[in-house]
């Protein structure tokens, strides 16, 4: 007779647990589509524009600095580079271009996102960079302050390029 009195309770706060869960979630994925943009565009014309945004940055030592594909050097980061405050970032700018597709994509998101997991390291996989293991904080990110993080080419030809404003 007890337990037929709890059941409906039970029942009633695993539904209201689920629907708070289900509505925060939806306000999380409408708050990150509404500030991620996302763009790829194919187009001839790719290369000359990754080169004019490249050359934007020439003459800038980049904070991450992978080494040469197939060779045994080990990735470097530039620390002497990390001379600002925290909180001098608002957006990270990515772009990659693939020649052999002959596509350009474009990545823009606020940099709050990668704070979302506190400050623990996230990781190049040694799968993306063909062995280079890569950790590094966005507080080291945000203490490099606005300018050039990665540019890279991968054996094949694709180039990546990374930024903060």
């Amino acid at each position: 007779m007890a337990t037929k009195k709890w059941l409906p309770i039970v029942v009633g706060g695993v539904i209201f647990v689920v629907l708070v869960g289900a509505g925060l979630l939806g306000a999380f994925v409408y708050v990150v589509k509404r500030d991620v943009k996302v763009q790829t565009t194919t187009a001839a014309n790719g290369q000359a524009e990754f080169d004019r945004m490249v050359q934007r940055w020439k003459g800038q030592t980049p904070l991450i600095v992978l080494p040469a594909p197939g060779s045994d050097g080990q990735p470097v980061v530039h620390r002497e580079l990390e001379t600002h405050g925290t909180g001098s970032i608002s957006t990270v700018h990515i772009r990659v271009w693939a020649p052999s597709e002959q596509k350009l994509s474009r990545v823009d998101m606020p940099f709050w996102l990668f704070r979302l997991g506190g400050n623990r390291p996230f990781t190049v996989g040694s799968d993306v960079m063909h062995g280079v293991d890569l950790q590094i904080t966005p507080e080291d990110i945000d203490r490099r302050g606005p300018g050039l993080i990665l540019l890279w080419t991968n054996p094949r030809g694709h180039q990546l390029l990374i930024w903060t404003e």
